[in-house]
């Protein structure tokens, strides 16, 4: 689609068919004394397959998955973590459109959590913005592999 070799629906319909997929229930186990995480992607992000990815991820490892589906605001994130005691979240930006908008929200989503709740963000969107991330106190893994290892950490902490 990017190259121009294929329209605007057949990006739409690889998404579809990608997104049934990984928002299939993967582990139907016990999940009562699981950690809970949060997963969405931010206000005015609409692309939701690495958020799915992550989620997928995360329940792979054990963790107790709410996913909130694409384009919350900070505070609804923020109150949803509080309402069901979530000890993570992980978002997913796709597009630089607004970076400005972006680090706001992460920054306000960071001062609306505890410090023990960590907020992990992915995605292509990510790599020009990871220093001033990380100034406001987000964790950017580079891959879902680092993500994966910093989900262990956080088990642990």
């Amino acid at each position: 689609w990017q190259e121009g070799s294929l329209r605007i629906v057949h990006e739409h319909m690889a998404s579809t068919i990608v997104r049934s997929f990984l928002g299939a229930p993967r582990n139907q186990t016990d999940r009562t004394r699981a950690p809970r995480m949060i997963v969405s992607t931010p206000a005015g992000q609409y692309h939701e397959l690495g958020a799915l990815m992550a989620s997928a991820v995360a329940e792979e490892m054990g963790w107790d998955v709410y996913y909130l589906g694409t384009s919350l605001p900070a505070e609804e994130i923020a109150a949803a973590a509080r309402q069901i005691g979530a000890k993570a979240i992980a978002l997913s930006l796709c597009y630089r459109e607004n970076d400005s908008h972006v680090l706001d929200e992460m920054s306000r989503l960071r001062r609306l959590l505890d410090d023990d709740v960590p907020v992990f963000v992915g995605g292509n969107a990510v790599s020009p913005l990871r220093e001033r991330l990380a100034e406001a106190g987000v964790v950017c893994p580079a891959d879902l592999t680092e993500f994966r290892s910093a989900l262990q950490t956080a088990l642990t902490v």
